[in-house]
């Protein structure tokens, strides 16, 4: 079992899906399954999926762990191509920044909260 932390930088409810959640973490990727757990509450989530950003899968440039064996990918539509290439440069800076696109589930017992931006959660990953 390896404990170690992660970051929540932002986190969204996707209906139907689930939490869509940038985390910063310095990991050979969150395998789905992993439990993120605040170490204050005790409140838990799992990693269902990695969410790859189109902008960067179109371009060869996302970041891709072996791990992440379940994933899906985020695609926008944008009005310019400056917007787009805004996003896309952003997408590129959180990468350098290693924060990544997660879909959570929280667990039974958490199932009306989700991890607030700015936590730092530890990581359960099943060895």
């Amino acid at each position: 079992m390896d404990h170690t932390s992660v970051k929540i930088i932002e986190c969204y409810t996707i209906t139907g899906r689930g939490l869509l959640t940038e985390i910063q973490h310095s990991l050979d990727g969150l395998p789905p399954n992993t439990v993120l757990m605040d170490p204050n509450s005790k409140q838990a989530w799992v990693v269902k999926k990695r969410a790859f950003s189109g902008l960067l899968m179109m371009a060869d440039s996302e970041i891709v762990f072996d791990c992440e064996t379940e994933f899906e990918h985020l695609s926008f539509a944008f009005k310019t191509e400056a917007e787009r290439d805004k996003a896309f440069n952003n997408e590129l800076e959180k990468r350098r920044r290693n924060i990544y696109g997660y879909i959570l589930a929280p667990t039974m017992d958490h199932a009306n909260f989700k991890p607030e931006p700015g936590s730092t959660l530890l990581v359960h990953i099943e060895s």
